[in-house]
C-alpha cells in the first residue's frame, strides 16, 4: 500500500514539472522565436507581459514598494477578456495575483514596524468596522443562498460553488484593498511618495488610451457613442462602460487637483495634458453618472482654490460636443419623444411631460422602487452581500426587463446596495469613514498646504468627490477592483499625512533649537557691540 502511494506521489511530481517545463518551453519559445505576421517580426504580446511580471516578482524581493508602482498601472489592462485568467489551471493564480503575492512577501521580510500610534484611533476604528461588517455581509450571504439558488433554476443554470464564492466575493475584494494597506502601513519619503502618484494616474491614462484606441469609429461617426460604448467596452477593456467612466471621472478629477497645487509650470502642463486625455475618453464612454461626478469635482475644487476656471470650463465642455459626435444625444437621451426607450419591457415610465424615465436612467427607474421596499424589510441589518438577488429582486425583474439580457444583478446605485445588503448601521458606518478621510483632506487643500501633503490630500478629495456622485449611478461602498487605485490613493494620504518618519521630527527640532540659539548669540552680539 506504501509503495503505490508512493509511485502515485511521484508520478504527481513528473506530471507537474511537465506542466512546468511546457509553459517555460512555450514562454522561450515566444521570446526566442517570434511570429512572422504580414512580413514583420513582432513579439508576442503575453511574452513581453510575462516577462514585465517576471521583472516585477523578482524585484519585489528587493523593493517591494517600487514593484508596487510597476504593478499598480497593469490594473489597466487585468481585466480584459484576452488576459491569461490562470496559470497550470488552477484558480486565481493568474499573473496580477502572482505579482501582488510576490509583493506581499516582500513587504513581510522587508518592512519596518511602525507605530501604530501615528494614525488616529478615529480612523483605525472606523476601518476595523468597515472591515468587520464588510466580512459580516458576507458570511450571512455564504449561509443563506436561496435566493441566489432560486434565480439560477429560473435561468437553468448551474449553481455557484462554494470555492467560486469565496474567490469572487472574499478574495478578490482583498486583494482590491492590499496595495493600500501596504502603502499606509510604511512612510513614505516626497520621492516614493510621488511615484506612487504617478503610478495611480498612469493606470487611469493607459485605460483612457484604451477606451480612446477602441472607440475611434464613434469618434469619427461609423458608429453610435453609447451602442459602441456599451458593445466594446466591456468586450476588449474588460471594465463595465459604467466602472470605465468611473475610473476615469477619479483619475481626471485627481489629475484637476494637481494642476492647481502644483507649483512648477512644466509639470501643471503634464498634469493638463493627462486630464484632457481622462476627460475626452471619459467622454467616450457615454457614461452620464461619470461626467456628473467629473464636474462636481472640478467645480467643487475650484470654487475654493481657483475660480477662474468656473469662467472657462462651460467653453471647454461646450467644445466636447462637436468633437464627439453623439455626446450631446447621450446627455440629453429621454428627455424629448425622439430618445424615448424604444425595447421591449414591459413598463412605461414616461411622465406627463413627455421625458422618459427609464431612459434617462438607463433602466435604474424600473429598479429602484423595488429594491427600496426590500429595504423597508430589513432597515437596520440589511440582507448581506448580494442582497438583490438574495431578496428575490433579480428574480421579480426576469420577466420585466430580462435579467439576462439587462444585467440588473445590483441596484445600480451605490447607497441603495448599502443600505439593501448592510442597512443603515452598515451604510453609515462605510460613510462615516469616507466622510472622516473627506474632512482630513479639505483640511489640508483649504489651508493651501503645499509639498507632497497638499499634492495627495487634493488628488485624494476630487477623486473621493467624483467616486461619491458616481454611486447614484453605479459602484459600491464595498472593496471592488474598480475602486482598488481609490484604495492606493487613501494609502498614499495615510501614509503623507500621518505617518511621519521620527527621524525627520528629531531633526527638524533639532534644527529649530539649533536656528533659535544660533539667533541668541547673533543677538547679543549686536548689543554688546
Amino acid at each position: 500500500m506504501f509503495s503505490i502511494i508512493k509511485i502515485s506521489f511521484r508520478l504527481h511530481l513528473v506530471r507537474i514539472f511537465c506542466d512546468f517545463s511546457t509553459a517555460v518551453r512555450d514562454l522561450i519559445y515566444n521570446c526566442v522565436f517570434a511570429t512572422w505576421v504580414k512580413g514583420r517580426l513582432f513579439l508576442i504580446r503575453y511574452t513581453i507581459l510575462s516577462l514585465v511580471i517576471f521583472f516585477i516578482c523578482s524585484y519585489a524581493l528587493k523593493n517591494w514598494y517600487r514593484a508596487l508602482c510597476l504593478l499598480i498601472p497593469l490594473l489597466a489592462v487585468i481585466e480584459r477578456p484576452d488576459m491569461p485568467r490562470s496559470l497550470f489551471d488552477i484558480p486565481g493564480a493568474n499573473l496580477y495575483n502572482l505579482s501582488l503575492f510576490f509583493v506581499l512577501a516582500g513587504w513581510f521580510f522587508q518592512r519596518k514596524v511602525e507605530p501604530a500610534s501615528d494614525l488616529p484611533k478615529k480612523l483605525m476604528l472606523l476601518v476595523s468596522f468597515y472591515l468587520l461588517l464588510s466580512l459580516f455581509a458576507f458570511v450571512r450571504m455564504l449561509l443563506d443562498m436561496d435566493g441566489i439558488y432560486a434565480l439560477r433554476d429560473h435561468l437553468n443554470i448551474p449553481y455557484p460553488t462554494t470555492r467560486s464564492v469565496v474567490i469572487d466575493y472574499l478574495l478578490d475584494p482583498i486583494k482590491s484593498i492590499i496595495p493600500g494597506f501596504l502603502i499606509a502601513s510604511i512612510s513614505l519619503s516626497t520621492q516614493n511618495a510621488r511615484l506612487m502618484m504617478y503610478a495611480i494616474f498612469g493606470m487611469g491614462v493607459l485605460l483612457a488610451l484604451e477606451v480612446i484606441k477602441v472607440m475611434l469609429p464613434a469618434l469619427i461617426g461609423v458608429d453610435d457613442l453609447s451602442t459602441r460604448a456599451l458593445r466594446v467596452i466591456d468586450r476588449d477593456v474588460g471594465y463595465h462602460r459604467v466602472a470605465t467612466a468611473t475610473i476615469l471621472s477619479m483619475m481626471a478629477s485627481g489629475l484637476f487637483g494637481l494642476i492647481i497645487v502644483l507649483n512648477s509650470k512644466k509639470e501643471k502642463f503634464v498634469a493638463l495634458i493627462l486630464f484632457l486625455t481622462c476627460t475626452f475618453a471619459l467622454a467616450l464612454t457615454g457614461g452620464r453618472a461619470g461626467m456628473l461626478g467629473w464636474a462636481a469635482a472640478c467645480v467643487f475644487l475650484a470654487i475654493f482654490r481657483y475660480k477662474k476656471v468656473l469662467i472657462v470650463a462651460p467653453f471647454i465642455f461646450a467644445l466636447l460636443i462637436p468633437i464627439v459626435p453623439g455626446l450631446q444625444e447621450r446627455i440629453f437621451e429621454g428627455f424629448n419623444e425622439e430618445t424615448h426607450e424604444r425595447s421591449d419591457v414591459n413598463v412605461d415610465l414616461v411622465d406627463n411631460e413627455g421625458r422618459d424615465l427609464y431612459a434617462i436612467t438607463s433602466g435604474r427607474a424600473a429598479v429602484w422602487p423595488l429594491v427600496i421596499n426590500s429595504i423597508s424589510e430589513a432597515p437596520w441589518t440589511g440582507h448581506g452581500m448580494n442582497g438583490m438577488q438574495r431578496a428575490g429582486i433579480s428574480l421579480a425583474l426576469y420577466d420585466v426587463l430580462g435579467v439576462a439580457k439587462h444585467g440588473f444583478s445590483h441596484p445600480h446605485n451605490m447607497y441603495l446596495e448599502s443600505l439593501l445588503n448592510g442597512g443603515i448601521l452598515g451604510t453609515v458606518l462605510s460613510l462615516a469613514l469616507i466622510g472622516f478621510l473627506g474632512l482630513s483632506c479639505f483640511r489640508v487643500f483649504y489651508t493651501q498646504k503645499t509639498g507632497v501633503v497638499g499634492e495627495v490630500s487634493v488628488a485624494l478629495l476630487g477623486m473621493m468627490i467624483a467616486f461619491l456622485v458616481c454611486g447614484l449611478g453605479s459602484g459600491t461602498l464595498y472593496p471592488h477592483l474598480n475602486s482598488a487605485t481609490l484604495c492606493c490613493a487613501i494609502g498614499l494620504y495615510i501614509s503623507a499625512r500621518y505617518r511621519t518618519p521620527k527621524n525627520s521630527q528629531v531633526s527638524a527640532k533639532k534644527l529649530e533649537t539649533d536656528q533659535s540659539i544660533s539667533d541668541a548669540l547673533w543677538l547679543k552680539k549686536v548689543k554688546t557691540n
